[in-house]
């Protein structure tokens, strides 16, 4: 587990916040936690994206001591997604710890991106060392569809191609922990979080997205 990929950064905690945001807005999680896993060391929670703020920490915590690791380290073995909550008797867990949760996932990121075709198709599936892991919390039920998987693994391979597109000087061994906690935005939509991530990704000022269309006589190109 881990691999040689253990040696490297994590993606910038910019970007991989820009990242959380977006999945955060589209799967309406609570919050999401990124650790880094390596064959030589205990995995370790490198950053926390939560919409809501502090209203989440008490499950968080409780999570965490008794949940999120374990599910950590199952991920980063199997290679493969986790999920939590979907039984009845993972749900009366929850419910008799007073957890909001009602879901909760691992994700991988693996050393290698997946790949997709214009059809949704997956082209070349994610392989290699296991650089990361994501766990997402939910106070709904996520639901297990080809859909559902389907992002998260391309999220797992964004943050798998933005750790290794990282600046070779911010690749360390032992990276600082960052911990975000950001208020619910007044108004956002899944576009906006991917040119905020896009943004990041290069470091540009603005990202903007056109859309163009032919005039009405056929003869003209308007953008918007």
């Amino acid at each position: 587990v881990g691999g040689e990929g253990g040696g490297l950064a994590p993606p910038p905690p910019m970007v991989l916040e820009a990242q959380m945001g977006y999945i955060c807005h589209v799967l309406r999680l609570a919050a999401m936690d990124y650790s880094l896993v390596s064959a030589s060391a205990p995995s370790s929670l490198l950053q926390t994206y939560a919409p809501d703020g502090a209203a989440v920490l008490n499950s968080l915590a409780w999570c965490r001591s008794l949940l999120s690791s374990p599910l950590v380290d199952i991920v980063a073995s199997t290679r493969e997604a986790a999920w939590f909550g979907g039984s009845d008797e993972q749900a009366a867990i929850l419910r008799r710890a007073g957890s909001s949760f009602k879901a909760i996932v691992g994700v991988p990121c693996l050393e290698s991106p997946g790949m997709w075709g214009s059809d949704g198709q997956c082209v070349r599936p994610a392989e290699g060392a296991v650089l990361g892991v994501l766990v997402l919390y939910a106070t709904h039920p996520i639901p297990q569809t080809q859909q559902t998987a389907l992002l998260l693994s391309l999220l797992g391979s964004s943050i798998a191609a933005a750790t290794l597109a990282a600046p070779a000087q911010s690749r360390t061994l032992s990276p600082a922990t960052s911990y975000s906690l950001h208020p619910q935005p007044s108004a956002s939509s899944a576009l906006g979080w991917l040119l905020l991530v896009a943004a990041r990704v290069v470091q540009a000022d603005v990202a903007e997205h056109w859309r163009a269309e032919l005039g009405s006589a056929g003869g003209g190109v308007s953008a918007r």
